[in-house]
């Protein structure tokens, strides 16, 4: 696209943008790179939100702690699964009953931890 920028629309970003679609910071930086002749990285993969084990690392290790107390192992024996006898939804409540986590702890994030 820079070089059809470049040649057919005589380097106007604002003509390009609007004739071939894209961005016209997506083709002033590809005309960059192209005059420059190297590559601009951005940092993409550090936007949006971050996991929420990093934002609270202990917060795993308690899901795990407090789905621990409701494990119970097959009771004829016969395998080796165990069972986990409580929802993603009770799990919140205990979180923010006895450890006070706010209601902000989605239950599909502690759905993939017990699953």
């Amino acid at each position: 696209m820079p070089e059809v920028t470049r040649d057919h629309f005589s380097g106007n970003t604002r003509n390009a943008e609007r004739f071939l679609g894209g961005g016209r910071e997506t083709i002033k930086k590809g005309l960059h790179e192209l005059e420059s002749g190297l590559i601009c990285f951005d940092a993409y993969s550090s936007r949006g939100n971050k996991r929420f084990e990093d934002k609270d690392p202990k917060l795993k290790e308690l899901i795990r702690a407090i789905a621990e107390r409701k494990t119970l192992a097959d009771p004829s024996l016969k395998s080796r699964l165990i069972y986990t006898k409580i929802t993603a939804k009770g799990l919140s409540e205990v979180l923010q009953k006895e450890y006070g986590y706010r209601p902000r702890i989605f239950r599909a994030i502690i759905h993939s931890e017990l699953y």
